[in-house]
């Protein structure tokens, strides 16, 4: 996917902080983070079926907006079937 290509990139710059278009700021370990959250929705998405209710997985449960992620699982299946 190239929003994980484009955050290998950032990853692999010398940074201290990361400054996103939304959210709060964060440190260079946030963008590993957020790899591996896209990385595990999309492995999810491609397994599960258009009808099933994912659950969040308890590693995101304390996240901020933890709503989000159903919304990120229903575009990453559009995304993947098209």
């Amino acid at each position: 996917m190239k929003w994980s290509n484009i955050l290998k990139k950032v990853e692999r710059l010398y940074i201290d902080v990361a400054v996103p278009g939304h959210g709060p700021t964060g440190i260079k370990e946030d963008i590993s983070k957020i790899i591996n959250y896209i990385s595990e929705l999309t492995s999810i998405a491609e397994k599960s079926n258009k009808n099933e209710d994912i659950g969040i997985p308890e590693i995101y449960k304390d996240w901020s907006s933890p709503e989000i992620y159903q919304q990120n699982i229903e575009r990453l299946r559009a995304l993947l079937t098209n």
